[in-house]
């Protein structure tokens, strides 16, 4: 996950009873941002390894792996 963190309480264009709102209805206080020059396929790999490493996996022992995102880092080439 990214290192940056923003927090809901921070959003200057919302009241504070819209902030209020939207974490009671939401429950979500805070969000991970990314830089511009990390894309999407550098998040899920970040991800992937921390997975397999938790799961004390061995990577080569993986014959697949499937990738699909509605936010590709590039038209052409897919990522």
């Amino acid at each position: 996950m990214p290192s940056n963190k923003e927090y809901n309480t921070d959003l200057s264009f919302l009241s504070n009873e819209e902030i209020e709102k939207l974490i009671t209805n939401t429950g979500i206080e805070s969000r991970r941002v990314s830089t511009k020059e990390i894309c999407t396929s550098d998040l899920c790999l970040k991800a992937a390894e921390q997975l397999i490493n938790d799961l004390n996996w061995n990577k080569y022992d993986i014959e697949a792996l499937i990738f699909v995102t509605q936010t590709p880092d590039y038209i052409l080439p897919a990522t």
